[in-house]
Parts: structure tokens; sequence; C-alpha cells
């Protein structure tokens, strides 16, 4: 599972103390687990990137036509997942004045959920309309061409109220193949997966996201590459060779 940590339930306390093995995808999420209750035995095997469906390719006029007429010219900041508190984009939308004091960038919003109307009064409340566009669910085939489109990625999660947050981060992956520059929150598993690929700030510090904002747009071949060091690390085949080692040594199978 790739999604998002929050507290045990009483059924997975139980399923974790009764298991012969349990498998997590982060550190953090296992470290997180283990203040319930601590499994017989336990490994963490991160999910993997597809590199191939996910890598920088030439737009098709087709595809740039989808892109909302207001990004023409400006550089294209972009973030992707539902819209919910614990993904942050209240911060990220708050911190755009800030960011376009400087550059005229766009934000595109990938993604939907219970918090779209809200989202949508923040962005009218701060007279935004022609900085931020609200995409809406983007289907799977699509992503790629909004990730290379971005000239960065940013993922502004925080831990939300009931205590939510990131127990991996794909979506960061997937921008690092690409080939797209990375701000993130310290937020969950997030700094273990983007490393030293990415810069990671505090999404509720606007400077801090404007000022990372500036330096990925002033070295982007920097982040570019790190960014695509660090996918290479998370491709499937290196994830099936890891469950693969977990089962040959939990069912003692030969070398």
């Amino acid at each position: 599972h790739h999604g998002s940590v929050r507290d045990v339930t009483k059924i997975e306390k139980i399923l974790l103390e009764t298991v012969d093995y349990v498998v997590f995808n982060s550190s953090y999420t296992m470290s997180h687990a283990m203040k319930y209750t601590t499994p017989p035995a336990f490994a963490v095997v991160s999910p993997g990137v597809d590199t191939d469906k996910f890598q920088r390719r030439p737009s098709t006029k087709a595809q740039t036509d989808i892109l909302p007429p207001d990004v023409t010219g400006k550089p294209i900041l972009f973030t992707l997942g539902r819209l919910v508190e614990c993904k942050g984009h209240k911060y990220l939308i708050e911190a755009m004045r800030l960011v376009n004091k400087k550059f005229n960038a766009h934000l595109l919003v990938g993604g939907d959920g219970p918090q779209r109307q809200d989202l949508d009064h923040l962005v009218s409340n701060k007279d935004l309309e022609n900085e931020v566009t609200f995409l809406g669910h983007i289907p799977w085939r699509r992503t790629n061409f909004y990730y290379t489109s971005a000239d960065i990625y940013l993922q502004p999660s925080i831990i939300d109220k009931d205590g939510v947050t990131e127990g991996l981060g794909v979506t960061i992956l997937e921008a690092m193949a690409c080939g797209t520059p990375v701000v993130a929150s310290s937020a969950g598993a997030l700094p273990e997966v983007c490393g030293d690929a990415a810069q990671l700030v505090d999404p509720r510090d606007q400077g801090a996201i404007a000022s990372a904002v500036e330096n990925a747009i002033a070295d982007p071949d920097r982040w570019r590459q790190a960014g695509l060091r660090r996918a290479a690390g998370f491709t499937w085949e290196a994830t099936a060779a890891a469950v693969d080692a977990e089962l040959a040594d939990i069912l003692n199978w030969p070398e």
C-alpha cells in the first residue's frame, strides 16, 4: 500500500500481531505502526515507479492543446493528488501571490476530492483565478504529459488534524522519473523518498516555497538530474527483487 499514514485501528493492530510477516512501504510507515504494536517479523520494501511509462518525451499538439491558455509562456507548477487536508493544497495556493512577486507562474492542480469547494473559494478570495487552475481528475494515461509539461512538481503535504500524512509519495517518484524538479514538504515519508534529490520545505512557510521555486527555476538541470538518479533506484524490478529476497528468507528458498 502506498497511500496515507493514519492511526492504526483495533482490527489492524490484531492483524499486525498475528500475521507471520509484514512488509511496510517505508521506514516512516514502519515506525508509525511500531507505536501501536510490533509484528512478529517485518521488512521495508518500497513500491516502484514505472520508468517505461514515466519518462520525459516530446508532447504532441493534441496534448499541449489541453493545457489552459493562461499557462502560455509562464513557468508551470504542478501538483497531483486527492483534494484532502493532508495534501496541503491550501498552503501552496496561499504561497502563489508571493511566488509571483518574482515569477509569473501558473499552478495546475490535478485531482479531485472533498476540499475542492473550499479551495475554489480560497482561489477566488485571493484573486488567483488567473494563476491557479483546477484540472480535476487526470486519467492515468495523461499524467506523464502533465509531469513533463511542468517546470516544477510540488508536494506540499502536511500531517492533518487527524494525524493523517504521507506514507510514501509515489507521485514524487513519477515526477522525478519524468525529469521534473521537485519541491516537497518534510512531512511523513517524503524526506525518505526524496533523499537529496528535492528541496524540502515547511509548506506553511510561504517564503520557503517561493525560495525553493526560485532555486528550481534558476538551476533546473541540477534538480532534474538528481531526480532522475533518485527515481532510478525505485524501479519495480528493484521492488520485485527485494520482495523475492524476503520470501526466500521466510520460506527458506534456495539462493
